[in-house]
């Protein structure tokens, strides 16, 4: 999935604003559900900053890592008691306890092979269509995207 200068996906993106059913269409077409902003941030932490419990359950189901950590050094069950969002730390607690799925794709294949998982991008028009009032969303989570105050240039 393409990002911008700050690393930002269309996954990240639309976890941190709350959109499960656009982050359901997204992992459907098994994009990389570890890619890290600038700041280090996953799809997964933006969700669970945010406290958005079922995109978190989303991500969980789509077998991202939950132990990555950001540049600030928290992972997601660290922001998570940090915020005081008890269901999204119980679901992290229990997904930390189920193993990982694998991915199909062959290990030594590179991301942007066709057949790789990582090939199947959504067209920007999908995106179009399933966010709603998509400026208004950019122009409101340029600034909270990022604890570190960082603007976001982004496109859909």
């Amino acid at each position: 999935m393409a990002s911008d200068d700050l690393g930002l996906t269309g996954l990240i993106v639309c976890s941190d604003s709350g959109y499960a059913d656009v982050v359901r269409a997204i992992l459907a077409r098994h994009p990389k559900v570890d890619a890290q902003t600038a700041h280090g941030e996953t799809a997964l932490i933006r969700a669970t900053i945010r406290g958005h419990l079922e995109v978190v359950n989303a991500l969980l189901e789509a077998g991202v890592d939950t132990n990555i950590e950001d540049s600030s050094g928290k992972d997601a069950l660290q922001w998570a008691n940090e915020k005081g969002f008890a269901a999204i730390v119980d679901a992290l607690k229990k997904a930390a306890s189920i193993p990982t799925p694998t991915a199909s794709a062959p290990v030594n294949q590179p991301e942007s092979a066709p057949g790789s998982l990582h090939h199947k991008l959504i067209p920007n028009q999908q995106i179009r269509d399933i966010v709603p009032n998509r400026s208004a969303l950019i122009h409101n989570r340029q600034a909270s995207l990022s604890p570190h105050g960082d603007a976001a240039k982004l496109q859909f």
